[in-house]
């Protein structure tokens, strides 16, 4: 019976013995899209580390993306990995650290651990937008399905946020923010506290691409003001009221 049983297993311990040895160049390099380019690529499918990655649609590189898969996780169907990420550019640096685990059974990603530190300029230049600033993002744990967000806990702190061409406004305080999930949505609330600009932010995502922005001022700069009212109607209270919808396209 045992050795029935090791008959059996042998296989089994011999494709994770091949798994294990793959080199990750041949199978990347072959799944790769035109979009990306990638330097360099090294280790294996369970452990290597990719260099100077470039994305068409992205303004800004990865310096070096590392990742760590448990092989005999695979036997139980709940391959578990750890990514790491950094990358640099002309607006300065940042980093994102992460701990991810995908499982095949019931397709929940689930992202724990996260710390991102962006530079705004990088994320509001596909946009258009003329804005800098430092942008951290906490994430204690976020549970993903294919179409929706199950859960999250997580906070964003803006830092130093100004806009290029608008010299009458000083770099706003930093703005905290709380990062959850609601009816499948990635949702942000932030209260703006700073004496230009007083009021509340919220942003709703769907895994989709779709977001709606609901902000409610109450406190604005007097040169902001001028240009809002020429956009706005004002409540009774002399507050403002703006939503806007539209998508990622991702």
């Amino acid at each position: 019976m045992k050795l029935l049983i090791a008959l059996l297993l042998l296989p089994i311990l011999l494709l994770l013995v091949l798994i294990e040895q793959l080199p990750a160049s041949s199978f990347i390099r072959a799944w790769l899209p035109e979009q990306i380019s990638i330097q360099n690529i090294e280790g294996t499918l369970v452990a290597g580390q990719l260099r100077d990655i470039q994305m068409d649609s992205l303004p800004w590189q990865l310096q070096s993306l590392n990742w760590q898969l448990a092989p005999f996780s695979l036997l139980t169907l709940t391959p578990q990995s750890s990514i790491t990420a950094h990358s640099w550019n002309h607006v300065g640096s940042s980093s994102l650290r992460s701990e991810v685990t995908y499982n095949p059974g019931d397709k929940n990603l689930v992202i724990s651990d996260l710390n991102a530190r962006l530079h705004l300029a990088q994320l509001a230049q596909p946009l258009e937008l003329p804005l800098q600033g430092l942008v951290q993002i906490s994430i204690q744990q976020m549970t993903l399905t294919p179409h929706s967000c199950l859960s999250l806990t997580g906070d964003i702190e803006l830092t130093s946020l100004h806009a290029t061409h608008q010299t009458e406004l000083k770099p706003l305080t930093p703005q905290l923010g709380k990062l959850s999930c609601e009816k499948g949505l990635l949702i942000l609330d932030m209260p703006l506290n700073d004496p230009q600009i007083g009021g509340t932010l919220r942003i709703e995502i769907s895994l989709q691409g779709d977001y709606q922005l609901d902000a409610h001022i109450t406190t604005l700069h007097r040169s902001l003001s001028r240009r809002v009212s020429q956009l706005l109607e004002p409540e009774p209270d002399g507050s403002y009221q703006l939503r806007y919808q539209s998508s990622l396209y991702w």
